[in-house]
């Protein structure tokens, strides 16, 4: 049984401070970074990107459907145009999507974690005819309409 004592300190101390660590704290507003951009063929790509949330108010109820909760992740598409980028108006298509809410309880915490979104149709420099290079910018917005950072894809070039 003597044996058994070392053992059985080092696994209540071990539990005892997983039990003590802080919840994660990160500022109120959403922030993001850039993750992985995936085209496929030319209907649709997906971004991948990381994101932290202070107060956890990141996501949307499927009850949220009026403006301004009726989106929460925005994406925008620019264009090289004589060595300047040039937003390009996507007219009806409009990149808007909504990030469910992702934390249980009424009590939101700081949340953290990863989000994949499916640009479906997606849209890229081969349907302009002025340009052979192209990115895609994104930020989302909390339910306290904090706006995130803006994060970039990489520079692509149309074979």
């Amino acid at each position: 049984m003597k044996k058994y004592i070392p053992s059985f300190f080092t696994i209540i101390l071990f539990v005892t401070l997983i039990a003590c660590q802080p919840d994660d704290e990160f500022p109120l507003e959403p922030s993001i970074t850039v993750g992985d951009f995936i085209a496929f063929e030319s209907d649709s790509a997906h971004f991948n990107f990381s994101f932290t949330d202070g107060d956890g108010d990141l996501g949307l109820s499927q009850s949220d459907t009026a403006a301004p909760f009726d989106f929460n992740t925005f994406f925008k598409y620019s264009e090289m145009h004589n060595g300047s980028w040039v937003d390009f108006d996507l007219g009806d298509l409009g990149y808007y999507y909504r990030i469910p809410t992702l934390h249980d309880g009424p009590n939101p915490k700081a949340i953290s974690g990863e989000i994949r979104v499916t640009l479906i149709p997606y849209f890229n420099a081969s349907a302009s005819a002025l340009s052979d290079t192209f990115k895609w910018s994104v930020f989302v917005q909390d339910k306290a309409l904090n706006q995130s950072n803006t994060i970039e894809t990489p520079t692509y070039t149309k074979p």
